[in-house]
């Protein structure tokens, strides 16, 4: 289903633009007075079609990304439409024609470097979207040994029994911008299970999980097809977003999550170039005060 939910965000909200300027019909207004276009897509598609399309976990997603009941059915209607070109192959093939990349290089960092690796940052306009990120080079990749987390005691900055190095991605005092750490290889027999460890530290700032301090994993091919199952995000818990990841622990005024470890089974994309991404962010660059950064 993630891989559903990533495809779809970009190409709900474009559509939605789309459609705007080419139908002057409207249906009703939103509860802010809002105009709100006629839809492109069915709401209701043949049951045969859509055997095997998770609904309670579309309707779950759909509630994180759209808060009325008109934008979560639109939402859910363009999961159901992308399934359907998924399943039977109705996707068109994309243009590109990717050039073959070196192995995965330093993938634990215990070169101490971050050779193999590409550190970017830039504003987090909406922490579910990841709108604004990452066009610039960040200073805010550091590899770190072995000690504690500045804020969370409890959390130690490499993993246990995992290596000498890791890397801290993001900053530790202030929110507003988000940081992107992804590497691109070409999959072999060697290298086709990738196996990764991480720790995420999130503070709560009270506002929409939209707003929120937020960390996102992506897999994805070079022609930009996000790779099924392999993806998780979360945003920060609290008054203003209750749809966070329960498994997260407190620790004063942080959330945290402990050192995880994590293997994905890329066989099938052996041959291909891949890209690894991880993503996180404090609170949104209007809002800008509560942290969120993570340990790879």
């Amino acid at each position: 289903m993630k891989f559903f939910i990533q495809l779809t965000l970009a190409l709900f909200f474009f559509s939605m633009a789309c459609f705007s300027q080419t139908d002057s019909h409207h249906l009703h207004k939103g509860i802010n007075n809002e105009t709100i276009d006629k839809f492109y897509l069915k709401f209701e598609n043949d049951k045969d079609s859509i055997v095997g399309f998770d609904k309670d976990a579309a309707w779950k997603e759909a509630t994180l990304y759209a808060s009325e009941e008109w934008q979560q059915k639109r939402f859910i209607a363009v999961l159901e439409r992308n399934y359907i070109n998924f399943k039977y192959n109705l996707l068109p093939a994309s243009p590109n024609n990717p050039t073959i990349q070196a192995p995965c290089t330093n993938p634990d960092f215990e070169t101490g470097t971050l050779a193999g690796w590409t550190a970017l940052e830039g504003p987090n306009n909406n922490s579910q979207t990841m709108a604004g990120c990452c066009a610039a080079a960040t200073t805010q990749a550091i590899i770190v040994g072995a000690g504690t987390d500045p804020n969370v005691p409890a959390l130690p900055t490499v993993p246990p029994g995992g290596g000498n190095f890791a890397c801290r991605l993001g900053q530790t005092g202030t929110g507003g911008t988000a940081y992107r750490l992804n590497q691109t290889f070409t999959v072999t027999a060697s290298n086709s299970v990738f196996v990764y460890r991480y720790a995420v530290v999130l503070q709560d700032g009270g506002h929409a999980c939209s707003d929120q301090p937020f960390f996102n994993i992506k897999f994805e091919t070079c022609n930009n097809v996000v790779i099924p199952c392999a993806q998780y995000q979360v945003a920060q818990m609290g008054s203003g977003c209750s749809s966070g990841d329960p498994s997260f622990l407190t620790s004063g005024a942080w959330s945290y999550k402990p050192w995880q470890t994590r293997s994905f089974d890329l066989t099938a994309y052996i041959g291909q170039c891949v890209n690894i991404e991880f993503t996180v962010g404090g609170c949104v660059a209007s809002q800008g005060a509560h942290p969120g950064y993570c340990y790879i």
